[in-house]
């Protein structure tokens, strides 16, 4: 099982944080981290995500927004 879940928005930054998080992935798949993807599709939906994963033992990290 992934150690950690990632949630996070596609769309924030109306796309432009893309490049940010490709190099997030990347730093982590680099270091072994092992993780779990989870993909926000709507409001509100990356808290209920979240809350989810915490639920079922995982450690959650939110992947922050790029303000531009």
């Amino acid at each position: 099982m992934e150690d950690y879940a990632i949630v996070y928005n596609p769309a924030s930054a109306g796309g432009k944080s893309k490049e940010d998080f490709d190099y997030a992935i990347k730093c982590l798949n680099d270091l072994g981290v092992k993780f779990k993807l989870f993909e926000s599709e709507y409001m509100g939906h990356m808290i209920e995500l979240a809350h989810k994963m915490a639920k079922d033992g995982y450690s959650v990290i939110g992947a922050p927004i790029r303000f531009v």
